[in-house]
């Protein structure tokens, strides 16, 4: 069977520091081989369903470049599952319990680990509850067994404190990243409803537990480093309100799982469709050598096609997405960066193309809107 993945190069040539000679034409700075299969990529697509509606084109022949073959930084997810009582109704805690079991089985989850939070907990409103994961992240398929076990043992009722569980989980989260950056970290949020009545009054400096404030969270995660996006699944009716966490945390839209409908299928579509989109298209940047440094103002994405090449546009941030239409990228942090990650249209043009490489071109001007 064959791997999907995509060939990604590193043209480097770091300018801007006094270690650097002045005339740093045609050094090795990143002493990186071409050692490329130009075969490796194994993605497919109809290049005619790519909207060509944005071009950015730049003469790059004069960065100095060395290519180098990076990985996809391995994924955990941090699934938080709500056991509120209603959670019973309607099957959907035995439909959800199903499609967990089913995709940690799956050869889609192979490689990735997946920790495991409940709520609410036993101290509902205790932000130190949820800062210790109910399970440990763990590697798939290996911990399949695990996490059933785990899942297994939940027994529904309570209420719904968003807020108390995500200043905990986030503040893990935000640990756990700083502490393994070659892995990539995103947060799952699993409810049938939205924050309640429950946790009002907290102590200072805790939050209410109100929406406003889960958006507010939401969106610090993904704004400040180390970076934690969040993706929600609502699963029942009229939550299109959990849009706007998603939205905050650098996911876009929530997936609402319709409980009149085949309820295990549509939750495991869901996680599968997160795994996608948090798999692809974002990459790290390499360590200079010693004496060396990267000028973060003149980056560069190119996307070489059996078409020809086309090159990105650093749009700034997620929610800039639109300027450069299907030609975008951005920063994890602006102010101290460790990874390029495509918008989402760009992203999928990507993803889906056949023998595509994108390109990372260090020392000229970055491409802008």
């Amino acid at each position: 069977m064959k791997t999907n993945f995509l060939v990604v190069s590193l043209a480097a040539l770091a300018l801007g520091c006094s270690e650097i000679p002045a005339d740093s034409s045609g050094a090795d700075l990143f002493g990186v081989t071409d050692d490329m299969d130009p075969n490796a990529a194994d993605l497919t697509i109809d290049p005619s369903l790519i909207d060509m509606k944005t071009s950015f084109n730049f003469d790059f022949e004069g960065c100095t470049s060395n290519s180098k073959q990076t990985e996809v930084l391995p994924l955990d997810i941090v699934l938080a599952l709500d056991n509120s009582y209603s959670m019973d109704y309607d099957g959907k805690w035995e439909a959800v319990k199903a499609a967990i079991k089913s995709f940690t089985k799956s050869g889609k989850s192979t490689g990735i680990s997946l920790g495991l939070q409940y709520y609410p907990a036993r101290k509902t409103c205790s932000i130190d509850e949820y800062s210790t994961l109910a399970l440990a992240l763990t590697e798939l398929p290996a911990g399949a067994a695990t996490i059933a076990t785990s899942l297994d043992g939940q027994v529904m009722g309570g209420s719904t404190p968003m807020v108390p569980l995500f200043e905990g989980i986030f503040a893990n989260l935000k640990e756990y990243q700083a502490a393994n950056p070659k892995r990539k970290v995103v947060f799952v949020l699993a409810t049938d409803g939205v924050p309640d009545a429950s946790c009002q009054s907290p102590p200072d400096p805790e939050l209410p537990n109100t929406l406003d404030n889960v958006i507010l969270l939401a969106g610090k995660a993904q704004t400040e480093s180390p970076s934690i996006q969040t993706f929600v699944i609502g699963v029942g009716e009229n939550l299109t309100v959990m849009d706007q966490v998603a939205a905050a945390g650098g996911s876009g839209k929530s997936f609402v799982v319709d409980t009149a409908g085949d309820t295990q299928t549509a939750f495991f579509a869901a996680l599968d469709a997160i795994r996608q989109s948090s798999l692809q298209c974002e990459f790290e940047i390499p360590e200079p050598e010693e004496g060396k440094a990267i000028v973060y103002d003149q980056v560069n994405v190119s996307f070489t096609t059996p078409a020809g090449i086309d090159y990105f546009a650093n749009v700034g941030g997620a929610e800039n997405c639109a300027m450069a239409g299907d030609k975008g990228w951005y920063y994890d942090n602006p102010d101290m960066p460790t990874r390029v990650r495509l918008c989402t249209s760009s992203c999928d043009s990507v993803r889906l193309t056949q023998n595509s490489r994108i390109d990372i071109i260090f020392g000229c001007a970055t491409i802008i809107p």
